[in-house]
């Protein structure tokens, strides 16, 4: 299966509708900052102003809100990922805090890895709700060895047969509950420290100074599920 990115850099709202308009992608990604203006909107940054969505012209089916306070909940503002749920867009994904540019960069590049093997995968009743569920698994493993380095070190140098220890943890994704990730992978986690001898430093160092679930803090918004992998990202 072939791809196709165009990479666009916009220095005004007007730009980002021109750009959809003559590439027609069915994944839209907007980076940039997102600023919450008071209770009132949460939108994100373009030039020398900002837009709240409605500026962006055709709403691909699906939408990666690269920026923060993109959906904050709780102050009933108006938010860009909401608008662009209501003009068309089959699921948003979104934040609802400052997050860091390191970790989200990572998370995109999870989810996209993921949706580039579902596309090669026999499996062809995966959607986009399976795809980010796989990716925030381990993005939430990346959230907690990302608290220490000596957990990063462990985590980059372990091998179970061939897979990493993200790899070895999603594999047993069976085991973690969708409401209770960060408890699933950590009783995972101290499984696979204690199989490979480091699960007294794993515990000892986790408790001592835990860590920021920041996976916790982002949305995948509308209808996830309706988006089938198989010949690009089809509405089912």
């Amino acid at each position: 299966m072939n791809y196709a990115v165009d990479v666009v850099q916009v220095s005004e709202p007007a730009d980002i509708a021109t750009a959809i308009e003559g590439f027609v992608p069915n994944i839209l990604v907007l980076s940039g900052h997102g600023r919450l203006c008071g209770a009132r909107s949460a939108q994100i940054v373009v030039g020398s102003s900002s837009i709240i969505g409605t500026e962006v012209g055709i709403v691909p089916p699906l939408v990666f809100l690269s920026a923060c306070h993109t959906a904050p909940r709780g102050t009933g503002s108006i938010n860009i990922a909401d608008v662009l749920l209501h003009r068309g867009a089959v699921a948003v994904i979104a934040s609802q805090i400052l997050i860091s540019a390191e970790r989200n960069s990572r998370l995109m590049q999870l989810f996209f890895r993921d949706l580039v093997a579902a596309t090669r995968s026999p499996r062809y009743d995966a959607t986009i709700l399976d795809v980010w569920y796989g990716a925030m698994v381990r993005n939430v493993t990346t959230d907690i060895v990302s608290s220490s380095k000596k957990l990063l070190a462990w985590a980059d140098s372990v091998r179970f047969g061939e897979r990493t220890l993200e790899e070895e943890i999603q594999a047993r994704g069976d085991r973690i509950r969708t409401g209770a990730a960060y408890e699933d992978v950590l009783a995972v986690l101290f499984e696979l420290a204690d199989s490979s001898g480091f699960g007294s430093q794993c515990r000892g160092t986790i408790s001592s100074q835990w860590f920021f679930p920041e996976s916790m803090f982002y949305q995948l918004l509308g209808r996830p599920e309706r988006l089938r992998i198989g010949v690009g990202v089809n509405q089912g």
